[in-house]
This record gives structure tokens, sequence and C-alpha cells, in this order.
């Protein structure tokens, strides 16, 4: 059975304005609220997260480029787990719950606005302090994006500015880019254009969030396919420069014995 003090009622409404929402994502590119749905739900959410982690079921995060993955410590991290309900059973019901409060966003934001948003994908995630980061990126490529929206709540609390850890975004792609830091507070929503360039700033104790993405699967899988095709170009090319420069190598050195 379920651990009594991991009990948590259904999530039936949050404190979220899509109107709100919509009308500062379409100024700026973001959206923060505060008190998404309250501290005692926080609580239990946070205590779920950290059994993700004693459990072993958070992994290191790893970078990705088309269908093949990688981690790259350099660039990020973190510790992670995909999310799905039915892979979380009856041990995780306030992240299950979390999960499709979240899901129900994407479907009212979906109705407000003029692009697909018809699948959402899940991720727990923990920097385990002692200055843990993740390095400037997008979460989707400019062209044809799967994920348009990025949703990341927050399950930190009493978290101060000297644990660091706030999530940074930029305005554009310019290396000078003016930036906004968002403090990785509990019970903080944060919702972003999955287009704009972030990153997690050094962080100095354990940050927990659950993110969802809001994805046109379409399009996801379009983005997915252009990524590989890329890759397998770029492979290509470099390939044959090897080429070229060793029968070039070749042909000097048979030219001068």
């Amino acid at each position: 059975g379920i651990n009594a003090e991991f009990k948590l009622e259904k999530m039936d409404s949050f404190m979220l304005s899509v109107t709100d929402a919509l009308a500062n994502i379409e100024t700026t590119g973001y959206y923060i609220q505060d008190g998404f749905l309250g501290n005692d739900k926080l609580t239990v959410l946070r205590r779920e997260a950290a059994t993700l982690k004693t459990d072993g079921k958070l992994q290191p995060g790893k970078i990705s480029r088309g269908l093949s993955l990688s981690v790259e410590e350099s660039k990020r991290s973190d510790v992670i787990a995909w999310l799905k309900p039915q892979n979380l059973g009856d041990a995780f019901p306030a992240i299950v719950n979390l999960m499709q409060q979240m899901d129900d966003l994407r479907a009212q934001l979906a109705s407000a606005m003029s692009v697909t948003l018809d699948r959402t994908t899940f991720m727990a995630a923990c920097y385990p302090g002692e200055g843990t980061f993740y390095v400037r990126h997008k979460d989707a490529a400019d062209s044809i994006s799967g994920r348009k929206i990025t949703a990341i709540y927050y399950l930190n609390e009493n978290w101060q500015e000297a644990d660091g850890g706030s999530l940074r975004v930029y305005a554009n792609d310019e290396e000078a880019s003016p930036f906004f830091d968002i403090a990785p507070k509990g019970d903080r929503l944060v919702l972003f254009k999955s287009t704009m360039s972030h990153e997690v700033l050094p962080t100095w104790r354990e940050r927990y969030a659950i993110t969802g993405w809001f994805c046109c699967k379409k399009d996801m899988f379009l983005e997915i396919v252009g990524e590989e095709v890329n890759d397998r170009k770029t492979t290509a090319m470099f390939s044959r420069l090897a080429l070229l420069a060793a029968r070039k190598a070749d042909a000097s050195s048979s030219s001068s014995s």
C-alpha cells in the first residue's frame, strides 16, 4: 500500500490565468506563477521527488543530437528521470497528479493558441548541489520545433539567493543577449517558449524540479528526423575532408620521395 504521509488528495485546481500567461509569453517569452498549488502540496511533492533520487530512479542527464544521446558532464551535471504515469504506479500519487495538472494546462493553452499542442512529456530533475549546472542551450530547434512551451514547477522550500541555481533565460541568441534570472523557489511555475536559450546557474544545495514540455507530435517527429539528417551530413562531410587530407598527404609524401 501507499505510505500514509505520501497520500495526496486530487489536485482539482491551480492558480493560473491562461489569458495572463499567454499575454506574457507573447510579449516577453515567459511567464511566472507563484503559489501554483500551495505549500501543503509542495511539501508532499518534494518528498516524492527526493524518493525518486534515493530509489535510484534519477540518472545522469544526457545531451541529445537527433536520435543519439550522450552523457557530457562538461555541459550538464543534473540527474533526471523521464516520467510516465503508468510507470510511477501508486508510489508517487502527488507527482502523477501534478503531471495531470500540467497536462490540463497544456490543453487550456492549446485551445487559446493558434499552434497545435497535443502531447506533454515530463521529466524530474535534481541538481545535487556542489556547483552542478546546465550550460546555455535550447529545448527546441528554431526551424521546426516539437516542443513549443517549456513548463517548470520548482520543489525547493526556503530557497535562498546564496543557494544559486537560478534559471537564466536569454532574450535572444546573441552572445551578449539581455537575460533575466528566475530563482527556483518552491511552488513556482515558470512557462517559456522552448526556442529561448537558457541555462541553470551553479547550484549549491539540492535543487528539484518537474518539467513538462507542451509539444506538437508531428513537429517533434520532423525535428528529430531533421537533426538526424544534419548530423549524418556533417559526419559525411568530415569523412570526405579527412579522406581528401589523407590523399593530399599521401601525394605530397610520394612526390618528395
